[in-house]
């Protein structure tokens, strides 16, 4: 896991370490990041220190027609995790 103060986007670095050969499970977080994207290449932003960005590299064996739910089951997981572990439940931001 590589964890980074800022970044543009942690999606387009992982993508870089993708092409490079990084393993599945590879794992970029960034406290800020300020060229993030959400569906459909819309901008996505959030003031520095107000979240956290996560990238994790997955090699999917499922058809491709199935790889939208990845990221939605994820966000879901990542969120009863720590809820499970902190309490509070965290506040999820979907993509618009």
């Amino acid at each position: 896991m590589q964890v980074v103060a800022s970044t543009g986007s942690t999606n387009a670095d992982l993508a870089v370490a993708a092409r490079e050969g990084a393993a599945p499970g590879s794992v970029k977080v960034a406290f800020h990041q300020s060229a993030g994207r959400g569906r459909f290449t819309r901008r996505w932003e959030a003031p520095p220190g107000s979240s956290l960005a996560m990238s994790v590299l997955v090699r999917p064996v499922l058809p491709v027609t199935s790889w939208g739910w990845l990221s939605l089951l994820t966000g879901l997981a990542v969120a009863d995790g720590i809820q499970a572990a902190t309490g509070p439940v965290p506040e999820l931001k979907w993509p618009e």
